[in-house]
């Protein structure tokens, strides 16, 4: 049994170390491509309508509005769909409306509590933009990002493609470990996007053509994950001659989990969500359909439905590792695993070109403590899953309630 132990520990190390060396490459082609792409002078402004769904909001909704002001694209539209909300957020939209008319396209759209996806619908249904992007109300975008994705829709490829999300800056030790992970897991969509293995297009900041949603008509109800689902609902339709993307410059930024429960309970949705889309997409993996990229589905939809079960191990695996270290008292294969995370990690924020100067400086020497309290978000994700598996025999019946719900956690809110 130890045996066996010490060959999936070296099995699986080495196959992390093969797959952060396959990223990397992954991201400097796609730092190459992009720089190509971006010297074309050609003009492309249609009309983008942001849709904003909102359930009791009101702690964040004008912060969210007055971000959304601060863009300077012309063609503009934003519509925000209150959901039944019990608090004043209808009454705070409407008061940024007011203040804002004549200089703001600002509308808002009242519904009965009806859930996330429904409210986009809603939403959508109402839109002139022939791009629409869906920002979460506790969510801001930089002052140039809608501009920026016309940059990426001039490519006639492009039906779907994430924004840049970023965690809000609030000095909490949970909320800059969250914004570490977001950093490297953005930056990593970059190999994504250059192998053509994208298949989560989070709601901060996506972005879509409104007639790619009319032919897969729009958003499902079934789903925990109703971007994950929308996401695989386009991929269905082939994924060589139209693609899902990444926008890195597109940045968004959002309130990372001020609260550990609150983390575990975002994460169980994450997980249990993504399964109910695997379920209904199950058709996808190891598709050898000409319309497919057989990276997609041979390799990256199987291994992240892989990587979770080898993830129920790594409890054992850790415990494993860390006694046969203090029995034989082999720092250096410790020292080892901590230069190369911590490698990885500081690779990643120098070589951002979304963060500043000033950030950078900041988060390089935090990177140097970061690998012992990555632990926190894997204990974090582990409950997560353990969740997800109590609940896997009622996943099937999950999908039929037809509603899909709000997540909700403590806001840190506006700071005036």
């Amino acid at each position: 049994m130890l045996k066996f132990l010490s060959y999936l520990i070296i099995i699986f190390g080495s196959f992390n170390l093969i797959r952060l060396a396959i990223l990397m490459v992954g991201v400097d082609i796609h730092d190459a491509r992009s720089s190509r792409v971006f010297k074309k002078t050609r003009v492309y402004r249609p009309w983008i309508t942001v849709i904003v769904p909102a359930y009791n909001e009101e702690l964040v909704i004008k912060r969210c509005l007055a971000s959304l002001e601060s863009n300077s694209y012309s063609k503009l539209e934003v519509i925000v769909i209150n959901d039944g909300s019990k608090d004043d957020t209808a009454k705070r939209v409407t008061a940024y409306q007011r203040k804002t008319r004549g200089v703001f396209n600002l509308h808002l759209l009242n519904q009965i509590n009806a859930g996330k996806a429904a409210a986009i619908n809603n939403g959508v249904s109402h839109a002139k933009g022939s791009l629409i992007m869906v920002l979460d109300a506790d969510s801001i975008l930089a002052p140039d990002a809608i501009t920026e994705v016309t940059r990426y829709f001039m490519n006639k490829k492009i039906l779907l493609a994430a924004a840049n999300v970023k965690v809000i800056d609030d000095g909490r030790v949970l909320s800059t470990l969250q914004r570490y992970e977001y950093l490297i897991s953005y930056r990593s969509k970059k190999a994504l996007n250059t192998y053509n293995m994208e298949y989560i297009v989070g709601g901060v900041g996506s972005t879509f053509r409104k007639h790619i949603f009319k032919r897969v008509r729009g958003y499902d109800t079934d789903t925990m994950t109703e971007d994950i689902d929308f996401t695989l609902k386009v991929l269905q339709l082939g994924n060589r001659d139209k693609v899902v993307s990444y926008m890195p410059t597109v940045r968004a930024y959002t309130e990372g989990v001020l609260t550990l429960n609150d983390l575990i309970k975002q994460r169980y949705r994450w997980k249990y969500g993504r399964m109910q889309t695997f379920l209904k997409n199950r058709n996808m993996f190891f598709n050898s359909q000409q319309k497919y990229d057989k990276r997609l589905t041979f390799f990256q939809l199987p291994y992240s439905l892989w990587a979770e079960i080898i993830f129920s191990l790594e409890p054992l695996l850790i415990g494993y590792f860390l006694v046969i270290i203090a029995i034989y008292a082999d720092f250096a294969t410790l020292l080892s695993a901590y230069a190369v995370t911590t490698g990885f990690i500081i690779w990643n924020v120098a070589m951002d070109e979304t963060e500043t100067r000033q950030s950078k400086l900041r988060l390089v020497p935090l990177s140097l403590i970061q690998y012992p309290l990555f632990f926190i978000l894997a204990l974090v994700e582990y409950a997560a899953l353990v969740q997800s598996l109590r609940k896997i025999h009622r996943l099937k019946a999950s999908m039929n309630l037809g509603h899909s719900s709000w997540e909700h956690v403590t806001r840190a809110g506006e700071s005036s």
